[in-house]
């Protein structure tokens, strides 16, 4: 089986555990937006190997629960956790399982984090949906994704299933859009386009050229990247209620 572009030496090496652009700095600008404080209850959704989990719990005081539906993620994340936790700061319970079929109750959460996540789903609507069922009333979603500048789609015929970010990537306004559909209204949008640029120069470094990152992302076929080259590829950050 072919592993995930997650999985790989190089990107591991170029991402570090955030597995994302703009890494823990934009995951501490969410957590302020949101206004965090010891106590409070926060779901880490598609977790990875749990960096933003504990930064929350160690930062913010919160409880978090990590949730990502590969139990091997989850199993690295426990074990970082087992060697660092500290009693006196928030918990963290790690949760294999699926984001459209949280195991919690409704109105359970005070935050939901997504972090490059939406984006790499076929149905985020359902998704969301489940979001606004485990916040409470008045409860926040805090992303931070990849977006298109220019709304085109963006084919991935026969790519990698771990294209990843830019496999469902859409425009704003399609963003804006399904999150209404869910029940959720965008009260901070953001551009962060800077810290892509700046996750695929690291990329395309580690990989040794752009081809051959290129190739890991989105395999051979050059209608593909020309797609994605022609859509320009951002990164949002943005609050919904």
């Amino acid at each position: 089986m072919t592993p995930s572009l997650y999985e790989e030496a190089a990107f591991r090496a170029a991402a570090g555990n955030e597995f994302r652009p703009g890494g823990l700095r934009l995951t501490e600008e969410l957590a302020r937006r949101c206004r965090l404080e010891p106590g409070l209850r926060v779901l880490d959704l598609a977790c990875g190997v749990g960096s933003t989990a504990r930064f929350l719990a160690r930062r913010w005081g919160v409880h978090v629960v990590g949730l990502d539906a590969s139990a091997s993620f989850i199993d690295e994340a426990a074990a970082y956790q087992d060697g660092d936790t500290d009693p006196g700061r928030g918990r963290i319970d790690w949760v294999v399982g699926r984001a459209d079929d949280i195991p919690h109750p409704d109105g359970y959460f005070d935050a939901v984090f997504s972090e490059c996540f939406l984006s790499t789903l076929e149905d985020p609507v359902r998704v969301l949906r489940e979001v606004r069922r485990v916040l409470r009333p008045s409860g926040l979603l805090a992303v931070t994704d990849v977006y298109l500048r220019e709304a085109i789609a963006v084919p991935l015929p026969g790519a990698r299933p771990a294209a990843a970010c830019l496999r469902n990537a859409t425009d704003r306004r399609t963003m804006e859009r399904r999150l209404d559909e869910a029940g959720f209204e965008v009260t901070t949008w953001e551009d962060h386009s800077r810290a892509l640029g700046g996750l695929v120069a690291s990329l395309i470094f580690e990989y040794g050229s752009a081809d051959a990152f290129w190739q890991a992302a989105v395999g051979d076929e050059p209608a593909v990247r020309e797609s994605v080259a022609a859509s320009r590829p951002g990164y949002c950050l943005l609050i919904a209620q």
